[in-house]
């Protein structure tokens, strides 16, 4: 059975959804104690993209949204790399090492560890790419209704 899981964590957009592997409990939940966590800041993720790539290289115009996801599991482990937003789909695979090369600590809910979907925002702007909050993502969203 699968677990969904919604956190925001330090104003970052990082929607989290857990997959069950680890704690089988069929529980829906809304949240978890402590989301994964990253060996790096999610600014350092920021400048890692914006050092490799552009966005008028990945076919994104000013205001467009790439989001970055990928499954952390119990261990640690990251896999399932997903990339969208991109315009440029040839592009994918060298985005998603930006989140391969990052080690992460797994996710908590009820003091266990458990397999999490991470995904980070990031908008262009400027001929950069910008990590978006928590709160300018729901105003997006909102805007897009």
């Amino acid at each position: 059975m699968r677990s969904i899981v919604l956190v925001t964590l330090m104003g970052l957009s990082l929607s989290v959804v857990g997959q069950g592997r680890c704690v089988e409990s069929g529980m829906l939940l809304t949240r978890v104690e402590q989301p994964p966590v990253p060996d790096v800041t999610y600014d350092e993720i920021a400048l890692r993209l914006n050092l490799y790539f552009t966005p008028r290289q990945l076919g994104l115009s000013d205001g467009d949204t790439l989001s970055l996801s990928c499954l952390i599991n119990c261990r640690g482990e990251a896999s399932d790399f997903q990339v969208s937003g991109l315009n440029r789909l040839e592009k994918a695979p060298d985005i998603q090492n930006l989140y391969r090369d990052i080690d992460w600590r797994p996710a908590l809910d009820n003091g266990e560890q458990v397999d999490c979907l991470n995904r980070c925002d990031f908008q262009a702007q400027d001929g950069r790419f910008i990590l978006l909050t928590d709160h300018e993502v729901k105003q997006r969203r909102r805007r897009g209704r």
